[in-house]
């Protein structure tokens, strides 16, 4: 073959690659373009459906949507105990220990609980991490009070359906729970530990509203703004559905 038909050959190949040369670099532009807008996409946040629901458009919260106009998006609901270890008298006084938890995840001290289960009463929940993190039983229980600042848990918009329970065990660590810690009301009342989110404040308002009077004076029907006093007793029945995970 002679230098002018290489010269030809190689010609009409160039020309052929060139087209493919383009098409490969708009698709692989394309292929980019369509990665920034995921990527951005999902940095702004939700569809505007979603959005409806935000008092916030900032906020974290647990959103369901389905086909259509259906977009439903809600704080996660907590259930936590402040369980006492009640005495034999039956009465709470300054002597009674009340149960707490040291998380597994580093956070720190905090209330017994976790988030409810989907198909799960309020009060069974409660039971079940109570049960899974401390191995307790519990004889009684009562609805204390709803927290639901928004600021309350750095991850998410997270609501607390705060419980007061009563046990008469003794608690082991179990679950997500690292340890377990007892503290009188008396030790509370003189000198309230740091605790995890906003559980010291929900303490200091179970104190306030729990505790034993002081000095013969009569306890505060009310214990502040975000933490009223007036929560409706809950009705109960001791679960006999518990199981402790293993």
């Amino acid at each position: 073959v002679s230098d002018g038909g290489r010269s030809s050959g190689r010609s009409s190949a160039s020309v052929m690659a060139a087209p493919m040369e383009r098409t490969l670099l708009v698709l692989v532009s394309l292929y980019s373009l369509a990665l920034t807008a995921h990527y951005w996409s999902r940095k702004a946040g939700m569809s505007k459906i979603c959005q409806r629901d935000f008092a916030d458009p900032k906020a974290i919260g647990s959103c369901l949507c389905g086909n259509g106009e259906f977009c439903l998006c809600t704080p996660s609901l907590a259930v936590d105990a402040i369980v006492e270890l009640v005495p034999p008298s039956g009465v709470r006084n300054d002597d009674t220990r009340v149960a707490f938890i040291m998380r597994g995840d580093g956070r720190g001290l905090a209330l017994i609980g976790g988030f409810l289960q989907v198909g799960e009463a309020a009060e069974d929940g409660v039971q079940r991490e109570v049960y899974e993190e401390t191995g307790l039983r519990l004889s009684h229980l009562e609805q204390f009070c709803l927290f639901s600042a928004p600021d309350r848990d750095p991850r998410r918009h997270t609501a607390a359906l705060v419980f007061v329970g009563h046990s008469h065990g003794e608690p082991h660590a179990g679950d997500d729970a690292k340890a377990v810690k007892l503290f009188t009301i008396k030790e509370l009342k003189e000198n309230l530990p740091r605790f995890a989110f906003d559980h010291g404040s929900i303490v200091s308002a179970y104190l306030e509203r729990f505790g034993p009077p002081q000095d013969g004076m009569m306890q505060s029907t009310h214990v502040n703004q975000k933490a009223s006093a007036s929560c409706p007793v809950s009705s109960f029945s001791p679960s006999r559905h518990v199981r402790r995970k293993e």
